[in-house]
């Protein structure tokens, strides 16, 4: 298994004090933005069939919007009831201006993969927004075309 570093989103698409959510090969994580870090964990509620995206942040922490079950976004412990389960949490480095996750891949084939946004900026509307997220996100496979 290998490690491997991808490219998400521009920092300054990473709003401050707010979360979004990128997908890369057919994967979810969730970027957040505090105090001017950013932090990435998986994108899916370890309690229920959630986006993490859809919580509301405040200082480090994310609450599931099903819930109210909140994550601590530095290191990904669940921090109250009805969460058991911390949630998986990724390493970020910001560099030229993009923020890159790195993801424990399976399988990787270099040759200039996509990513895109599914949550987009406030005001930016973005059509066929993937809802679909499979629930094992402690390793990724990272498929590019």
């Amino acid at each position: 298994m290998s490690t491997q570093w991808i490219k998400a989103i521009a920092r300054a698409d990473v709003p401050d004090e707010d979360v979004v959510a990128v997908e890369a090969g057919g994967r979810e994580i969730a970027l957040y933005g505090v105090d001017g870090e950013v932090y990435a964990t998986a994108n899916l509620c370890t309690h229920g069939n959630a986006r993490l995206c859809d919580g509301f942040l405040e200082g480090h922490e994310i609450e599931c919007p099903l819930h109210q079950g909140r994550f601590d976004v530095r290191d990904g412990r669940a921090l109250c009831s009805p969460l058991r389960e911390n949630v998986a949490t990724y390493p970020v480095r910001i560099e030229d201006g993009m923020c890159s996750w790195r993801c424990k891949a399976k399988a990787v084939r270099r040759n200039g993969g996509r990513l895109a946004v599914t949550r987009p900026p406030a005001g930016v509307q973005i059509a066929n927004r993937s809802a679909s997220l499979a629930a094992d996100l402690s390793t990724c496979l990272l498929y590019t075309s």
